[in-house]
């Protein structure tokens, strides 16, 4: 199916478990496209579990970009993901395919579609004193301040970072074009009803520590600490806490990244369904059909 200038980029968002990857792969090979990952964990070397990366063989399918990008240790913001993301679209589109943006960080990819750009230098004009005084306050106040004055600024392992948290209110709000996509892209979304969601969430999470999940996490733990960003992700997080508590219930431990994933799916959904570009999917046929209804009628 060739594509035209108006759909050479197509995203595809939806909650954790929701298929998106599935979806997309079947729609890089119908339609001869790539794929940009748009994710705060797969960016990262060494989580490959459970961040849930494409396998060798699907990336021998299709060529996968932006994965394995940054060290555990690094900060990766949304302007390090945009700044990387564009070139990666012009190299796609150097060779006439389209690019699939695909993922379930929604501000990675809102940043992208809409424009937004990030003051980088502002902090350095902050004076010594108020940087001194938000050192000085709480995690959970800076919290509530970033989340009153600057919704959605943060993804959600920065989210829990208190230096992060400061350098965001010290830059001051992104400054965010109206929303209209500069690319003339597609936004597809894929979800599913609560229960077969929740028990897709289960499989994946029995599947993630059958695999080696918690060994993973302890060859990280092995070179850096557990304030690292890569850690702070949901699956990496609760495993951190089951060594640090010494826990061998692995049970109780599945329960614990179920009921994490479930909140993220909670917090992923209320932040795609506020925007209308989205046109929701079930499956690839569908989606061949959107697609196919925007070439002619766009």
């Amino acid at each position: 199916m060739p594509l035209d200038h108006k759909t050479r980029l197509v995203a595809i968002v939806g909650p954790t478990a929701s298929g998106k990857s599935d979806l997309a792969l079947e729609l890089a090979l119908q339609i001869d496209a790539e794929i940009i990952c748009a994710d705060s964990v797969t960016a990262y070397r060494g989580l490959s579990i459970g961040a849930a990366k494409p396998s060798s063989a699907e990336q021998g399918r299709v060529r996968h970009h932006m994965l394995d990008i940054c060290e555990p240790d690094e900060q990766f913001t949304v302007a390090d993901f945009v700044e990387r993301a564009r070139v990666c679209l012009e190299d796609i589109w150097s060779r006439n395919k389209t690019a699939l943006v695909v993922g379930g960080s929604g501000l990675y990819i809102d940043a992208l579609l809409y424009g937004f750009t990030f003051e980088k230098d502002s902090v350095d004009e902050v004076s010594p004193e108020y940087q001194r005084a938000l050192e000085l306050e709480s995690l959970g106040h800076l919290q509530e301040i970033v989340s009153r004055d600057y919704p959605g600024a943060l993804n959600q392992s920065d989210f829990q970072n208190k230096r992060r948290i400061i350098r965001t209110i010290m830059r001051g709000p992104a400054n965010k074009n109206a929303k209209k996509n500069i690319y003339n892209g597609m936004v597809l979304g894929i979800d599913r009803h609560d229960d077969v969601l929740k028990t897709s969430i289960s499989h994946r999470t029995k599947r993630m520590i059958e695999a080696g999940l918690v060994s993973e996490v302890q060859n990280l733990l092995l070179i850096s600490d557990t304030t690292i960003p890569a850690l702070q992700s949901v699956g990496y997080r609760q495993v951190t806490h089951f060594l640090q508590q010494d826990n061998t219930d692995k049970v109780e431990l599945e329960q614990s990244i179920n009921q994490a994933t479930w909140r993220l799916v909670k917090k992923q959904r209320k932040w795609f369904h506020r925007n209308p570009d989205i046109q929701w999917v079930g499956g690839i046929e569908e989606a061949l059909k959107v697609l196919s209804k925007n070439r002619y009628n766009t």
